[in-house]
């Protein structure tokens, strides 16, 4: 999902379901990221999460959930520097 950025206007977050005992990371996920996807499609942000809020059809709902995350939180990769 996009969130806002003062500079390139919005940036992808990723909100991830993470599979009970799991010992992925977001170190994990975005290394694996960044050897399956393109460089621009890459999330700037990753958030691991125990369970996603559901519908009563159990999917995921999108709605709102912007709302109820923090950013701070989120975990984001060193930036390099020339």
């Amino acid at each position: 999902m996009g969130v806002p950025d003062p500079v390139a206007g919005q940036q992808v977050l990723l909100v991830a379901e993470s599979v009970e005992n799991s010992t992925l990371d977001e170190l994990e996920l975005y290394t694996w990221l960044t050897s399956n996807l393109p460089k621009h499609a890459r999330p700037r942000y990753l958030i691991l999460t125990h369970a996603l809020p559901r519908t009563p059809t159990n999917k995921v709902l999108k709605t709102g959930l912007l709302d109820t995350i923090d950013l701070t939180d989120a975990w984001s990769p060193p930036v390099r520097r020339s």
